[in-house]
């Protein structure tokens, strides 16, 4: 497991084994861009699963430590998200908020423009060599090689030359 905590929420859900450890698997590679706007709606969906239970496992998480609780004010006109807040910052970030710069609108926030969120706060338990093993071990990538030797064994394998994989033939080229 990348987060050993979940091994004790998965203990507690026994009927829930599969699910913790495919949410294990998503976390340890969700996009840095992706880690503080994990939502109930967004697990629910990844994961085809209730949203109550989905809401039960981001609160436990929360407990555990793995993610904290945060806010995302979206535009009341386009309802794109516009900020983010902690639960100490709400406050000041929503009566800041005077212009949606997605939609150019002047705009005020209300409760029904903010919706609940987690970020995820807790790294990943494997290093970066055992987490590019676990990538290439996935994908059926042979990692034992370095990049210039996988660039050669391509090149042996069919492309003439470097210039082979940058270039498109003309329509001409293909009828030959």
């Amino acid at each position: 497991m990348f987060y050993p905590k979940l091994l004790k929420i998965k203990k507690e859900l026994n009927f829930a084994e599969d699910l913790i450890d495919e949410f294990d698997k998503w976390l340890a590679f969700l996009p840095d861009s992706e880690n503080n706007v994990i939502t109930v709606g967004k697990v629910s969906t990844k994961f085809n699963i209730d949203y109550t239970i989905a809401e039960g496992l981001l609160d436990k998480l929360c407990n555990e430590g793995i993610l904290e609780e945060r806010f995302i004010i979206l535009c009341p006109k386009c309802e794109r998200p516009i900020r983010s807040a902690t639960k100490q910052s709400l406050l000041d970030v929503a009566n800041d908020v005077k212009y949606c710069y997605k939609c150019n609108t002047e705009i005020k926030i209300t409760m029904e423009d903010i919706i609940f969120s987690y970020k995820l706060v807790e790294k990943p338990n494997i290093t970066e060599t055992e987490l590019k093993k676990y990538t290439s071990k996935v994908l059926g990538i042979d990692d034992s090689l370095s990049k210039a030797e996988r660039l050669n064994k391509l090149l042996k394998e069919g492309k003439k030359d470097l210039n082979d994989f940058f270039t498109f033939p003309l329509k001409h080229k293909y009828q030959k």
